[in-house]
């Protein structure tokens, strides 16, 4: 009676575990002709960096600018300079960082990264690791 019992419900879980696999995400809509720009706020060296991405209606990157910053000037402009225009010329976040700017850096492509992803993009489409 327990092997038959036990068998029963085996045979419920697989049933249960083979039913609709449908999974609520929060993940943004994204709808096809539309283009987006998403900024978000990420800790740098010296505070907050925010960054403004915006994207195609492909998915593209088409623009990434630094606005608000608490990094050192002068030390940490050809960071903020230089990454953008290359995550926008490679469409990409696997660019180089700049040295003596290397945590300006990192957190302008980790913005622009969480960027791809509330937009609805794979970040590992673009290079993300």
């Amino acid at each position: 009676m327990k092997k038959i019992f036990a068998l029963l419900l085996v045979l419920t879980l697989v049933l249960v575990g083979c039913g609709q696999g449908t999974s609520t995400t929060d993940k943004p809509e994204t709808t096809t002709g539309e283009a987006k720009t998403i900024t978000k706020t990420v800790k740098g060296h010296n505070g907050d960096v925010e960054v403004t991405t915006t994207f195609d209606a492909a998915g593209k990157i088409t623009e990434v600018k630094v606005g608000k910053h608490e990094e050192t000037e002068g030390l940490s402009d050809p960071a903020i300079s230089d990454v953008p225009k290359s995550i926008v010329e490679k469409n990409s976040v696997a660019v180089d960082t700049v040295g003596g700017a290397t945590v300006t850096s990192k957190a302008i492509i980790d913005a622009v990264t969480q960027a791809i992803t509330e937009a609805g993009f794979n970040p590992a489409d673009y290079g993300a690791k």
